[in-house]
């Protein structure tokens, strides 16, 4: 009696094991989640929110935004009020970034490229205190799910104002002094 590769007879013992039903690609029977929340939050959302947007700026002020959702209203405005001063600080980091990378290509990398000028424009930006910034909410409730939308505003030349208090460089304070005019 002939004998079979050993490989031939797994393939045979696999193909024999297989069950004979067809594949379902379950993305296609079952919802997309992401797509019913994106649209749920088209829905419901105030004019001013678009879910791409987390942070922004114009020519006079600092824009951040936030959406949570929770089970009570407190709770969702909460999260969204944390998370809307976050993303604000952040578009500050970033517009203060962009200062100093202007200025180091201009004048060298002494000191606007040094680590202790990034660490201290780093720690000035974090300790920035948002006591004034002006804060709007849009709430949605749906049966218990609470959405909250939150977009808070803060002026370019306040901002510039703290940071030109706290920063010890003379050239970024010029700098910053084209922002609070």
């Amino acid at each position: 009696m002939r004998r079979l590769p050993v490989w031939i007879a797994i393939i045979l013992l696999a193909a024999a094991c297989a069950t004979q039903e067809t594949a379902q690609d379950d993305a296609a029977t079952e919802p997309d989640e992401d797509i019913e929340e994106t649209e749920r939050v088209e829905e419901v959302a105030p004019e001013w929110y678009e879910r791409t947007v987390r942070s922004d700026r114009d020519s006079i002020s600092f824009y951040g935004f936030s959406h949570a959702v929770a089970s009570t209203e407190s709770e969702a405005q909460d999260l969204s009020e944390e998370m809307a001063l976050s993303n604000l600080r952040f578009e500050i980091d970033r517009f203060a970034e962009d200062l100093r990378r202007d200025l180091e290509e201009e004048e060298g990398e002494d000191p606007f490229g040094t680590s202790r000028f990034i660490i201290e424009l780093r720690n000035v930006i974090q300790d920035l205190s948002f006591d004034d910034v002006e804060m709007e909410h849009y709430s949605h409730d749906d049966n218990g799910v609470v959405d909250v939308y939150t977009r808070v505003k803060t002026d370019i030349s306040l901002i510039a104002e703290s940071l030109s208090s706290e920063i010890s460089d003379e050239r970024f304070r010029e700098a910053l002094a084209g922002y609070t005019e």
